[in-house]
């Protein structure tokens, strides 16, 4: 009987200090969906992967959101407008898959490809910036 004890109290040892463990090892990782900064969220600040980048004229016009301006959207178009740089971005939103063309900043290099960006969703002016 004296075994039955010891090993039961051996295994119950194991099951609390494997429990402890995962229960702090898992509130050290971020919550899933959440954003990294909550108040950086709430402004409507997003974060996505650059699928293209190019003159507003040149973008694939797929995209959900389109913060082009509707007179950029046109290759016959040739004004400042459709030259000034656009990415399309590729971001999730409670697991849906979202695609938006937004502005880039003229004054900073341009992303690359597969480069990810933190863009506003309230704001179509104000330009993505890099990560």
């Amino acid at each position: 009987m004296n075994t039955h004890i010891k090993a039961l109290t051996t295994i119950q040892r194991l099951g609390a200090g494997l429990l402890i463990t995962c229960l702090s090892a898992c509130s050290q990782l971020p919550s899933l969906g959440s954003a990294p900064n909550s108040t950086e969220h709430d402004q409507g600040w997003r974060q996505g992967v650059v699928e293209e980048v190019g003159p507003a004229h040149q973008l694939n016009a797929r995209s959900g959101v389109d913060c082009r301006p509707p007179q950029s959207r046109s290759a016959n178009v040739s004004s400042t407008a459709s030259e000034a740089p656009f990415a399309r971005v590729i971001y999730r939103h409670h697991k849906i898959r979202l695609e938006r063309i937004v502005p880039l900043s003229s004054d900073q290099a341009l992303p690359r490809v597969g480069q990810d960006l933190r863009f506003q969703v309230k704001d179509c002016q104000t330009p993505a910036r890099p990560l």
